[in-house]
């Protein structure tokens, strides 16, 4: 790690070389999680990332790679947290200007964050940028999920996350009167899909006893 501290020539090498399809394995979520740590983390990160994220469609930085990229510390509050958590903030500001950047972040690393954080990465998106079209567009929701026996839990959570968000102070003012509206469809669309998913896993409950 001395040498990335002291080089970035290095890490710009070591970045461009990366082999994207194997993006996730033990030697490169050990090199990111020690890089996010280092005291000049937010240049070897701004390099690695257009090295490494800008240059791929969204489709092929799956969530194992956004992981590798991204290593949060789950659960807890950690440097390395802290770290991300200002990077990304910073780079929705510094890129405000540019709406498909924007977008990627939001679709590869915000979509899968927590409650609290994806929020604070909204509000941060909303300082600069009030047009719904574009609110639309955001990647809010993991674009995959994981889940054994019933669904309802995470739509449960998708309901939470957008009522949570549609209480938030930042939403106040006229200039936001679309987007609260965008945000009650969704509300009221996933408690339909909820309705309708525990009549599904009810009927199969009943003739699959």
């Amino acid at each position: 790690m001395e040498i990335i501290k002291l080089d970035s020539t290095f890490w710009q090498v070591y970045t461009k070389q990366v082999d994207i399809t194997n993006f996730h394995d033990t030697f490169d979520k050990e090199i990111f999680k020690k890089v996010w740590l280092l005291d000049n983390y937010k240049e070897l990160i701004d390099i690695a990332y257009k090295n490494i994220v800008a240059p791929l469609y969204d489709f092929y930085f799956n969530h194992e790679k956004h992981e590798t990229f991204f290593p949060v510390d789950k659960g807890q509050d950690s440097i390395r947290n802290d770290h991300i958590k200002r990077w990304v903030l910073n780079f929705i500001s510094d890129n405000s200007n540019d709406f498909e950047v924007i977008r990627k972040i939001f679709s590869v690393f915000v979509s899968n964050q927590s409650i609290e954080d994806k929020i604070d990465y909204i509000a941060e998106f909303l300082k600069y940028n009030k047009n719904v079209e574009d609110f639309k567009k955001l990647s809010l929701s993991p674009l995959s999920h994981f889940w054994s026996g019933s669904y309802v839990p995470i739509l449960d959570e998708e309901i939470r996350f957008w009522t949570t968000l549609l209480t938030q102070k930042f939403l106040i003012g006229l200039e936001f009167i679309e987007i609260k509206s965008f945000i009650g469809e969704r509300i009221r669309a996933l408690e339909g899909r909820k309705k309708a998913t525990l009549l599904e896993e009810y009927q199969d409950d009943y003739l699959n006893p």
